[in-house]
């Protein structure tokens, strides 16, 4: 439900005010997609709580929001943000989500146009500036990213700072390090493992010198499939363009050796 209290004063040709306290518990965001306007249907459920004052084109305020699970395509969100907003800016002072099984900590900002209310234009053009920050041992969203690959684990640490806007983010600057990854693509069945690598990204552009990993050799023997002792290897490098970031551009150089490929779909 949706319990609001407080005022809104309108008046002809004076100021608007608003003084409005709301608190959301268990809000159905599939009935709020029309209103929304993203380009992904959303589905769960949304708690929270919020505070309104002041002009209602440029009011004064803070919103915290939390959920345990919110669906967007094939990624789920959950955790909470914190944010406060006033003088055509809205500031996230603290985001921290799961997006499938990645966690996520950063903080930023979002411009609101003069000549538009800070709520009806949030999916606008207007310009975002955030620092994330995950690590962990799964980059389970990456499939949204590049279909291509199915999953990538592995001990990662990345940080990113992202520019552009909500609907059209890039990402400007950060780095990214993997220790002992193991990769699985839609185009081999079997992985590429123990896969190391330190990067960092300039100008949204992923700089990658020297991406190793290999492939083990399965064979079968008398007591079943096991990996052969010497694994064939794939060296990499290049840059992955993410200044559109739903369709990133990639440049890269790849080096096999003895590189095993159990199967490969057409």
């Amino acid at each position: 439900f949706l319990s609001t209290k407080g005022n809104i004063n309108w008046k002809l040709n004076e100021e608007n005010q608003i003084n409005l306290d709301a608190e959301f518990l268990g809000v159905e965001l599939n009935k709020l997609n029309v209103f929304l306007n993203y380009y992904k249907l959303l589905n769960g459920k949304l708690n929270g709580f919020a505070k309104i004052t002041g002009n209602v084109n440029n009011p004064n305020g803070y919103i915290d929001l939390h959920s345990e699970q919110i669906k967007a395509g094939d990624l789920t969100y959950s955790g909470f943000v914190k944010s406060k907003f006033g003088d055509h800016v809205w500031n996230f002072d603290s985001i921290n989500l799961k997006i499938n099984t990645s966690q996520i900590q950063g903080f930023g900002t979002k411009k609101i146009g003069q000549e538009e209310s800070i709520f009806s234009s949030f999916l606008n053009d207007d310009l975002i500036d955030f620092s994330l920050h995950s690590e962990g041992f799964e980059i389970s969203a990456i499939s949204s990213l590049s279909p291509e690959i199915r999953t990538f684990k592995g001990k990662y640490l990345a940080n990113a700072k992202i520019t552009g806007t909500l609907l059209n983010p890039k990402i400007e600057s950060g780095s990214m390090s993997v220790e002992d990854g193991i990769l699985l693509t839609d185009r081999l069945s079997n992985p590429i493992e123990n896969i190391s690598f330190s990067s960092k990204i300039k100008n949204g552009i992923l700089y990658l010198n020297q991406v190793y990993g290999y492939t083990p050799l399965i064979k079968k023997g008398f007591l079943g499939y096991y990996k052969s002792e010497q694994p064939g290897k794939i060296l990499l490098n290049g840059t992955i363009d993410f200044n559109n970031i739903y369709h990133p551009i990639y440049n890269l150089n790849i080096k096999l050796d003895q590189f095993f490929a159990n199967y490969y779909k057409e």
